[in-house]
């Protein structure tokens, strides 16, 4: 399905579900299908409240394929309650389930609950994912009982998660009809969960752009699992917030960038809140991590092993001096401007400096490599 411009799929209210069976809302349902969905607006139109189960826009069941190019807004409710509201899900979880790939790219997802959910089957590894170069953006500090995530990820689930911005996702109610009060950019994590937590694939999470989400990612049971040349960038409301926490055995992390935020990096292992039940990080690789503004870069939770190669801080600032040349006129010359060239006839263009005033003229400072170069003041 190739959407021509200005083509909008759009939810309508009292909608029914997909299926009989399938007791979920959507704007678009595919099932045992390979399907590419590409330049199309999907618009929930905030009808969260008036479902029963879980509200979607495109829920692509037992299907790979594609989705590209696409814009999704408004899957959530018009005030923060109890159903679930996503843009993309797509699940291929039966027992046993054949491998399917999925490329989602490029896509843009605002005021939605839940950006991409991808969920395989338990037993096998019965998905491939490539997700890449999209633009997730949350709903905000936000008190709904129903996931808050940018991208999920389940058991069952292979590949990558690259060059996306995802941003604003937070959970700012009481937790008490939540599993954990946690909002996630990225959460990867498998069923079980509070009981004992399926181990995933190995995924790639790498050149990410994370912002202002409360946890910014989380991968929990992640064997041999990759985070590398990620940005994490500040904090957002709610318990517990951290860049990058993570379990699992032999997980590297290196390259990542860590600024304005109380805790860095955490690897679990007795977690104070739910002991061992998220998995224990085992032999993990810390290199050249750098911190910025960083309450606390690293947290050890017991029982967790690692070897920290190599950290790198916030540089501190520190004066540089160069050869420039110092222009002056007089400060009742107001609102003249200066030219520069390399010879006298020109071509003359706009000099890039800033003026400053003192003791009644004007001032200019303009770097010089001591090459000829030549000045005139231009009339306002």
């Amino acid at each position: 399905m190739i959407g021509q411009p200005g083509t909008i799929l759009r939810a309508l209210p009292g909608m029914a579900p997909a299926t009989e069976v399938i007791n979920r809302m959507c704007v678009l349902f595919t099932l045992n299908s390979d399907v590419v969905l590409r330049g199309l607006t999907f618009e929930g139109e905030q009808l969260g409240d008036e479902q029963e189960d879980v509200f979607l826009g495109a829920y692509l069941l037992d299907s790979g394929g594609a989705v590209e190019d696409c814009r999704f807004t408004g899957f959530r409710e018009k005030a923060a309650g109890q159903n679930g509201c996503a843009a993309i899900w797509v699940l291929n979880d039966l027992p046993d389930a054949p491998l399917l790939q999925m490329r989602i790219a490029r896509n843009t997802i605002v005021d939605s609950y839940q950006g991409v959910f991808l969920q395989g089957s338990p037993n096998n590894r019965s998905l491939i994912i490539t997700v890449a170069d999209n633009t997730i953006s949350g709903v905000g500090p936000n008190a709904t009982s129903a996931g808050l995530d940018g991208i999920a990820i389940g058991e069952g689930v292979m590949g990558e998660v690259v060059r996306n911005t995802i941003s604003g996702f937070s959970y700012a109610g009481t937790g008490e009809s939540r599993v954990a009060p946690f909002a996630f950019g990225i959460i990867a994590i498998g069923r079980g969960f509070p009981g004992t937590v399926a181990s995933l694939e190995p995924l790639r999470i790498a050149d990410n752009v994370l912002r202002n989400n409360q946890f910014h990612c989380n991968l929990l049971r992640a064997d041999a699992g990759v985070v590398v040349n990620n940005t994490f960038d500040g904090t957002a409301p709610g318990v517990r917030p951290t860049g990058l926490a993570f379990s699992g055995e032999n997980v590297l992390v290196t390259d990542n960038r860590f600024s304005n935020m109380e805790k860095g990096i955490e690897l679990f292992g007795d977690d104070p809140d739910y002991g061992t039940v998220v998995g224990t990080a085992s032999n993990a690789t810390l290199v050249d991590n750098g911190f910025c503004n960083v309450d606390t870069n690293y947290n050890f939770q017991p029982l967790a092993t690692y070897d920290l190669q190599s950290t790198l801080t916030c540089p501190e600032p520190s004066l540089d001096t160069v050869q420039a040349i110092l222009l002056s006129w007089p400060l009742a010359y107001a609102g003249y401007s200066v030219e520069s060239a390399d010879s006298p006839d020109g071509p003359w263009a706009a000099l890039d400096a800033t003026v400053f005033q003192r003791d009644g003229m004007n001032y200019v400072a303009v770097p010089s490599d001591g090459a000829s170069e030549f000045f005139r003041l231009v009339k306002p």
